[in-house]
């Protein structure tokens, strides 16, 4: 018969045996979360040794188990160094498992007690046994093991023993271990279903947080778009208004051409267009490759606050007249590490914002500030600061509610959607967005970042 180690799937457990079904469960068991398996063989190794040395400390020091000691260190030496079994071996480590599992627990706590004639010390022995079985397997693989360690060490008692005969107290026990494994098992089955029933709920968790990360994703690239691309819309509306039919007088044919107030309106209007475009382009592209992770740099890549500002400015398509609001501003650089994508596309959505909000204003200025800790080199602040119009008091509070409510709670119709994508970053990382304006006297968005910085 063949056993496999693994556990089985729908369709081959019902062609499986009663005994490759028993087998797979204590497989199914383990194979996730091996180390009781290793404290197993750690105390076989350890403990086995120092347990020998209490016999001397007694008066009778009782049958000499020295060779069963020896073989709960081998067995614990096997489990142990797993990973340095021959490569041909190791599909039978869980085999090996069970069988050290019946003799370390049931077969050896139950020999030297029959040796010993019963007793106290055997009966708190068997009970620890159990509590081992009942520990290290499921419910139906625990009678197995038990059945098969007591039996065997029974019936090596009974051949090995002079006179052996059965300890009266020991045996008038025997509903008291019943009780011991009924009950250990039916609690271990109660903690298992809250297990599980924990762990769908966190699934569901994780399920709802993918499905409204998505909401907000698409909220955000249509909350940054509808700008751009309303620009390009109008832009190539003005051209089209300036366009003037040609005269079929001519000898070149009816050729159209544009109306201009000034020289070259007509390309300044047409780059804007492409600027904006390409604006859209470039957002749509880094959003693709933060959700499928195809960044153009290795994951682990470091790169400077002052160049992912700078490379912000750059790409950014400002007019002639909003390059003039601009100031950036170095006290101190300091590294980042992660995605470069999403912190451009964070700062990206603040100097859209900001934007908005110096229209029609007297002296309009937008300044980026970044300043680093003089003691960690990962560690500092990024500000967008603008002289906008501003935030009232009833807006900011809005504002902070829509900023820290979990996700999946609907905002302020997204109004606040660029924003919110904002702080999911600085949350995902382990940094913070703050915010603070006053109504007619501009707004401070603050970016920070901890000394406990999470790569994102």
């Amino acid at each position: 018969m063949d056993i496999r180690a693994g556990t089985l799937s729908h369709a081959s457990r019902a062609r499986a045996s009663p005994i490759q079904q028993l087998f797979a469960r204590f497989v199914a068991l383990h194979e996730h979360g091996p180390r009781g398996i290793w404290y197993l063989g750690v105390m076989g190794l350890v403990m086995s040794p120092l347990y020998y040395l209490l016999r001397f400390t007694k008066t009778i020091p009782g049958y000499d188990d020295w060779w069963l000691r020896v073989l709960h260190m081998v067995v614990g030496a096997a489990i142990c160094l797993r990973v340095k079994w021959p490569e041909k071996w190791k599909p039978y480590f869980y085999h090996f498992t069970y069988f050290a599992l019946i003799f370390t627990c049931p077969f050896t706590f139950v020999f030297k007690s029959l040796q010993d004639g019963g007793g106290p010390v055997s009966v708190a022995n068997t009970m620890l046994a159990i509590f081992f079985v009942v520990m290290l397997s499921d419910w139906r693989n625990m009678i197995v093991i038990m059945i098969i360690g007591v039996a065997a060490a029974t019936g090596l008692y009974v051949l090995t023993a002079p006179a052996p005969t059965m300890p009266v107290d020991y045996v008038q026990r025997l509903p008291v271990y019943v009780a011991l494994m009924l009950g250990g098992a039916l609690f271990k089955r109660a903690f298992e279903t809250a297990t599980i029933e924990r762990t769908r709920a966190l699934e569901r968790q994780v399920s709802e947080s993918r499905v409204s990360t998505l909401q907000e994703s698409i909220g955000f690239l249509g909350h940054e778009l509808n700008t751009p691309l309303a620009t390009v819309r109008l832009t190539v509306g003005a051209v089209i208004s300036n366009v003037q039919p040609g005269k079929s007088g001519q000898r070149e044919g009816h050729v159209a051409h544009f109306r201009e107030e000034a020289p070259g309106d007509t390309m300044r209007l047409l780059e804007a267009a492409e600027a904006q475009a390409l604006y859209c382009q470039a957002i749509v592209d880094q959003v693709m490759k933060s959700a499928f992770h195809l960044r153009p740099s290795p994951p682990s890549s470091e790169f400077s606050a002052a160049e992912l500002v700078k490379a912000l400015t750059d790409a950014y398509p400002f007019t002639a007249v909003e390059r003039r609001w601009l100031d950036v501003t170095i006290h101190r650089d300091f590294r980042m590490r992660g995605s470069r994508d999403l912190f451009f596309l964070v700062l990206s959505t603040l100097t859209k914002n900001a934007l908005n909000a110096l229209r029609g204003r007297d002296d309009p200025r937008l300044v980026f500030e970044v300043d680093g800790d003089s003691d960690q080199e990962d560690v500092g602040r990024i500000r967008v600061v603008d002289t906008g119009v501003g935030i009232t008091k009833s807006q900011l509070q809005t504002l902070s509610t829509c900023l820290t409510r979990p996700k999946g709670v609907g905002g302020d119709g997204g109004a606040w959607m660029g924003l919110m994508f904002c702080a999911r970053v600085m949350e995902a990382c382990n940094g913070s967005l703050s915010i603070e304006s006053e109504f007619g006297s501009g707004t401070t968005v603050t970016l920070q970042f901890t000394p406990t910085w999470i790569q994102v």
